[in-house]
């Protein structure tokens, strides 16, 4: 007999629910960003879209954890009130989630090398990387942005040489 927990892993989603859980998604990043701008005054909720949309093609699990890639990181939310207020959330796209989101103290290398075992995590973070180099979304390019974008290249060619 299954334990709860593992028929909870194994539950079968249904597009509707998988539906609601985007619904969920979604209104919670319009609440969280309302407002905020990227380095290049662009509303921040265009990033997170266009991340999204890049992996979509992969499956909703993919376009979900995209749409959550930075609500972590650049807001007040955690991993565990997200799973206590979201519990329909599968682990799945949480245990992404947490892997995209860099923690204070944690080696940049370290980070990129973690997501490369999630298969989710290492889609989004190869569409955000992506996003992130597109210097036509800057106002003006800084020396630290010049930094950024070498940065940027090594773990994106890290991650899609990347072979499980």
């Amino acid at each position: 007999m299954l334990s709860s927990v593992k028929k909870k892993h194994l539950m079968v989603i249904t597009k509707k629910q998988e539906n609601k859980i985007i619904d969920d998604i979604l209104n919670l990043i319009l609440i969280e960003f309302k407002g905020r701008t990227d380095k290049g005054g662009t509303h921040y909720l265009v990033h997170i879209l266009h991340v999204a949309s890049k992996v979509h093609r992969f499956g909703w699990e993919y376009y979900a954890a995209a749409l959550l890639h930075d609500l972590i990181e650049d807001t007040d939310w955690t991993i565990s009130l997200l799973r206590k207020e979201y519990p329909r959330i599968p682990i799945s796209i949480i245990s992404a989630v947490e892997l995209l989101t860099k923690c204070d103290g944690v080696d940049y290398e370290e980070y990129i090398d973690s997501i490369t075992y999630n298969r989710i995590a290492r889609k989004v973070k190869e569409a955000d990387l992506t996003h992130n180099m597109n210097v036509m979304r800057l106002k003006q390019i800084k020396p630290k942005d010049i930094v950024n974008l070498e940065k940027y290249r090594v773990a994106l060619d890290r991650i899609i040489k990347f072979n499980p």
